[in-house]
């Protein structure tokens, strides 16, 4: 076992190990700190990892050890060090906090910040989507019932105000008139043929990221699969004619398998081994790019509605459900998951799943 300087672990009476940290950092002595209790380290190297975080923290001039103060910002910072959130999501609750609430409630002592400060934070971005909005309370809140716990605040403000509810998913059929296997075969045929420039020929950038573009929304468009996931993707991942997704950044939180395209072959072999498969994308460029795809295919919508990434997974099922699939079936090979008592019975193969995507290929490529 490697040996860390200054970290022990210690069992405690209650038969629980406790992983101990004793530091010093630009002349100041911060004695002994309990990694366990105060960050959930739960081995010497979670622990030294973590120690690593905790010297950056204090040369920006954040005491991660001192809540005396209880403001906002300095719990949101300690809580940034200890919380584990799935694959983009962290960077994503970051930059919202850093953007929206660092600089207005985030000065803040916590009981000070009132429902009423909520509600106009909240107001201030009316014209953003309704879970925009709702993250504001959803990342104060956890920081005030935490301090209830630990005995440094009486009362949460936030209890009273409810998120609000986003509206239903409009199926494919409300949104659009054209069939959901014409739109399906479109869209394979534009992307395919490249046949979308994204990026104008006045723009100037390191990397031609059109390939890498049209790859990524082929594989959205063959497999349905949330493309968070597929971001996240590395090469070490494909296994031959196989996509073995980890469960480190699945929605799901297991492993699973799908089957890979043809189409996207080529480009893959190009990448290094542990390299990711879409380096040079992410969420913010899709959404914009996958707009200007749907724009170029010239369909017919219903009311002003426009087709999103996450309607390929209803663009698929919809086809495969004309073509008399199972639907539990379609949800498996979607990575859906299958609640109540038919869950202990099925037990689709990858097998089976293959043959689902083929035979959606096979109605697309046509």
């Amino acid at each position: 076992m490697k040996n860390y300087k200054g970290i022990t672990t210690k069992t405690l009476d209650n038969g629980t190990k406790n992983i101990y940290v004793r530091f010093k950092y630009n002349g100041t002595d911060y004695g002994v700190k309990n990694f366990t209790k105060q960050f959930g380290s739960k081995t010497e190297k979670s622990a030294f990892d973590k120690l690593y975080e905790v010297k950056i923290m204090l040369s920006q001039g954040t005491n991660p050890f001192d809540d005396k103060s209880l403001i906002l910002n300095d719990l949101w910072d300690k809580r940034v060090l200890t919380i584990k959130w799935k694959g983009t999501t962290r960077s994503h609750y970051i930059n919202f906090y850093d953007i929206v609430i660092r600089d207005t409630l985030g000065k803040k002592v916590l009981n000070k910040i009132t429902a009423k400060d909520i509600l106009g934070l909240k107001n201030k971005y009316n014209h953003k989507s309704i879970s925009y909005q709702n993250r504001i309370k959803s990342l104060i809140s956890p920081i005030m019932d935490e301090a209830i716990i630990n005995g440094d605040l009486v009362y949460n403000p936030l209890v009273i105000i409810k998120n609000k509810i986003a509206p239903s998913a409009k199926s494919i059929t409300e949104k659009i008139v054209d069939s959901e296997l014409e739109i399906a075969k479109k869209l394979f045929k534009k992307i395919k043929n490249n046949e979308v420039k994204y990026i104008s020929k006045n723009y100037h950038r390191k990397y031609d990221t059109n390939e890498e573009t049209n790859c990524l929304f082929m594989l959205m468009l063959m497999t349905a699969h949330r493309f968070g996931e597929l971001l996240q993707l590395k090469k070490s991942d494909i296994y031959e004619n196989k996509i073995v997704s980890p469960k480190e950044i699945t929605k799901s939180n297991r492993a699973y398998e799908y089957p890979l395209p043809f189409e996207i072959k080529e480009y893959i072999s190009s990448i290094e081994e542990d390299e990711l498969l879409f380096p040079n994308l992410n969420r913010g460029i899709v959404s914009v790019r996958f707009k200007k795809l749907i724009k170029s295919l010239n369909i017919t919508v219903i009311r002003n509605q426009t087709i999103t990434p996450h309607d390929l997974r209803r663009i698929f099922t919809s086809i495969l459900v004309k073509e008399k699939v199972d639907v539990t079936l379609i949800d498996d090979s979607l990575e859906h998951k299958i609640r109540g008592v038919m869950s202990h019975y099925l037990n689709y193969t990858y097998e089976d799943k293959k043959e689902v995507f083929q035979k959606y290929w096979k109605l697309i490529r046509e």
